[in-house]
C-alpha cells in the first residue's frame, strides 16, 4: 500500500533530548532540524536558525536549505610527506599519515599520529626505458613500516599500463615495522606511458574505508606507512635523477623522481530529485529526496550509468558502479552534509539523529556493494569553524537491505563532546563491495 507524504513524513532530525528519557518529552526537545520550512529571511550563517531537514520549501519545491555535498574522493589534503616521524632509517622518511591528536589518553605517547577514514593519496614516478620496443624486467625495492586495520586500509604498488593501472603488491596489517620490499615485475613494451610511450609509471597507492582509524579512535597507529630507502631498476640498472639513485628522503623532500601525485576523483553525483519511482511493496514517497544517481548530467563526461535489471531510476540510470570520472578500479564516496547548528542552550544533553531512507542493496552474486552509514561531529569551542577540524564519528557500521523505506533511529549523545557548542551531520553513499568480493555492475537508483 502506498503511502501519502503525511503519512511517512520523510523528514531529517537532528535533536537534543533530556537524558535518560527514551525520546524525550515534547516540550522537552528541541529540533535543531527539522520538519518545517526554511525561515522567512534566514541566511546560512546563522547558525541558531533551525534548519529545514527536508530538501524542499514549505510550497515543495527542491531546496537545499543550506545543506552542502561533497565528492570525498576529491582529496582536500595530500597526506604523502617527507617527515621525522617514525623514519625508517636515518633521520627522514615518506610518510602518509597526519598528526592526528590522541583519542581520550588511550594512545601511547609516541602514537599521537595516524591516518583518517577515506583516505586516498598516491605517491607516484615516472623513467623513460633504455629500448621502447622491448619488455623492461623492473625492480622495486625499500623498506617500510605499515601500521593499518588488517583487511580494510592497504598500501598498494602499482604501475600503469595502456588500459588502467595494474596491481604488483598489496600490504596490510598493524605493526609491520622495518619490512623488506622487494618486487620484480615485467611490463610490456604495449603498457609505456607518456607521449611517447616509452616511460613506465608507478605508483604507491594508501586507500582507507569509511570507518576504524584514528581519526574515529577505533584504531591505534603510526599512520599508514613509512617508507625509504626506495630504489627502482630497469632490467637490474638503477634509476632515478641522481646516482647512487636511492630516494632515502634526507634531504627532507622526496627524490629520484617520487612526487604526490593529484588523485582522480570518481564526482559528486549527488542532487536533488521528487516523484521518485521504487519498488518498496508498501511505501513511496514523491517528496524531495536526495540521490547519488549517475544520469551523465549532474557529473558530465560519465556518460551516465545504464540499469542492468533495476531500471526504475529516472531514466534508467543508477549510481555508478563504475568509479564515474575516474574509472572502473575507483569507487563513489559522496556525503550530504549539513549546515552547523548551535547546540540549544537549554540544560539538554541527549542528542537524536534521525532520518528516512530508501535501500536497496541486495549482496546478491552480481551485486556491486553500494551502502550508505551516518556521521556527526561536534566542538566544545564556541567556535564553528572549528567543526571542519573535527573527526567524524559513528557506530563504524554499514548498511544495506531493502528494496525498502526505512526510518533510522540513532541515538548519539556518547559521539558528541561534552560541553558541546556546535554540532553537524552528514549521510553518505559510497561503494565498498569490492572488498568483500561483492564486484558486479547490476546496480540500483538508491539509495535515497
Amino acid at each position: 500500500m502506498a503511502s501519502t507524504h503525511e503519512d511517512i513524513n520523510f523528514q531529517k532530525a537532528f535533536r537534543s533530548v533530556p537524558v535518560g528519557l527514551p525520546g524525550g518529552a515534547a516540550k522537552d526537545t528541541v529540533d535543531m532540524i527539522g520538519p518545517y520550512p526554511v525561515p522567512v529571511g534566514a541566511v546560512c550563517d546563522d547558525l541558531s536558525q533551525p534548519w529545514n531537514g527536508t530538501f524542499e520549501t514549505v510550497v515543495g519545491a527542491n531546496h537545499w536549505s543550506c545543506w552542502t555535498h561533497k565528492d570525498n574522493t576529491a582529496a582536500d589534503v595530500d597526506h604523502w610527506q617527507v617527515s621525522t616521524y617514525h623514519a625508517v632509517t636515518g633521520m627522514y622518511s615518506a610518510w602518509c599519515g597526519a598528526m592526528i591528536p590522541p583519542c581520550d589518553g588511550v594512545d601511547p605517547p609516541d602514537e599521537v599520529g595516524g591516518y583518517g577514514n577515506s583516505w586516498t593519496d598516491w605517491l607516484g614516478w615516472y623513467g623513460t626505458v633504455p629500448n621502447p620496443s622491448a619488455s623492461t624486467i623492473v625492480g622495486v625495492e625499500a623498506t617500510a613500516n605499515i601500521d593499518t586495520e588488517i583487511a580494510y586500509d592497504f598500501v598498494k604498488l602499482y604501475y600503469e599500463g595502456r588500459v588502467g593501472m595494474f596491481e604488483v603488491a598489496s600490504w596490510d596489517g598493524p605493526d609491520q615495522f622495518n619490512q623488506r620490499i622487494e618486487e620484480n615485475f615485467t611490463v610490456t613494451a604495449s603498457d609505456y606511458v607518456g607521449a611517447d610511450s616509452d616511460q613506465i609509471h608507478l605508483r604507491f597507492e594508501f586507500t582507507s574505508d569509511v570507518g576504524w582509524s584514528d581519526e574515529d579512535c577505533s584504531f591505534y597507529g603510526t599512520g599508514a606507512i613509512q617508507l625509504d630507502d626506495v630504489l627502482v631498476t630497469f632490467n637490474g640498472t638503477p634509476q632515478g635523477t641522481t646516482p647512487p639513485y636511492i630516494a632515502t628522503f634526507e634531504s627532507g623532500g622526496f627524490e629520484q623522481g617520487w612526487h604526490i601525485e593529484p588523485i582522480d576523483a570518481v564526482g559528486d553525483f549527488c542532487q536533488l530529485q521528487d516523484d521518485l519511482e521504487d519498488i518498496d511493496p508498501c511505501r513511496s514517497n514523491s517528496t524531495t529526496q536526495a540521490i547519488f544517481i549517475d544520469d551523465g548530467e549532474v557529473v558530465p563526461g560519465t556518460g551516465g550509468t545504464d540499469c542492468i535489471s533495476w531500471c526504475y531510476g529516472p531514466g534508467g540510470y543508477i549510481v555508478t558502479t563504475e568509479g564515474g570520472l575516474a574509472g572502473p578500479t575507483y569507487y563513489i564516496d559522496n556525503s550530504v552534509v549539513s549546515p552547523y547548528c548551535e547546540w540549544p542552550d537549554q540544560g539538554l544533553d541527549g542528542c537524536d539523529f534521525t532520518f528516512s531512507v530508501y535501500r536497496h542493496e541486495t549482496l546478491s552474486a552480481t551485486s556491486p556493494g553500494i551502502f550508505y552509514t551516518w556521521h556527526v561531529r561536534s566542538v566544545n569551542t564556541d567556535v564553528a569553524l572549528d567543526l571542519e577540524d573535527a573527526a567524524w564519528l559513528n557506530r563504524n557500521f554499514v548498511s544495506y537491505g531493502g528494496p525498502d523505506y526505512l526510518r533510522q533511529l540513532n541515538r548519539v549523545t556518547d559521539l558528541l563532546e561534552p560541553g558541546r557548542t556546535h554540532v553537524q551531520c552528514r549521510m553518505s553513499v559510497f561503494e565498498l563491495g569490492y572488498v568483500w568480493g561483492w564486484t558486479g555492475n547490476d546496480g540500483y537508483p538508491a539509495p535515497y
